[in-house]
């Protein structure tokens, strides 16, 4: 979801917003060669934040922005495991791995053109 909003003249306010799913499959093989898959449900969000300058004799809008992004891991039931010379339950790959966020200051230029 998206939204403009004409602030002054040439200048705009950008928004976006957007929900995330992924599955996710992490593999780690091992010295003692014990091989893993995991599958995880990856969920989350995106969302940024923009103001925008049109600079007409140029045919360029300039924008400085913020973006964010979360996602959050869940390990999938009925994970695929391959354990070779283990008998014992396989545990998540990545046990630390619950969240992931990213951010930071966005800079674009763009030309416009009519055909």
């Amino acid at each position: 979801m998206s939204l403009t909003l004409r602030l002054w003249g040439p200048l705009h306010l950008l928004t976006n917003a957007s929900a995330l799913y992924l599955t996710t499959n992490y593999r780690a093989d091992c010295i003692t060669s014990i091989h893993q898959i995991q599958v995880y449900h990856t969920v989350g969000f995106n969302g940024t934040v923009s103001l925008a300058w049109y600079v007409e004799p140029a045919s360029v809008t300039i924008s400085l922005g913020f973006r964010y992004q979360y996602l959050h891991y869940v390990l999938k039931d009925g994970l695929s495991n391959d354990w070779a010379y283990s008998d014992s339950k396989p545990q998540p790959l990545f046990e630390m791995m619950n969240d992931d966020h990213f951010y930071g200051i966005t800079l674009a230029a763009v030309y416009s053109l009519e055909l």
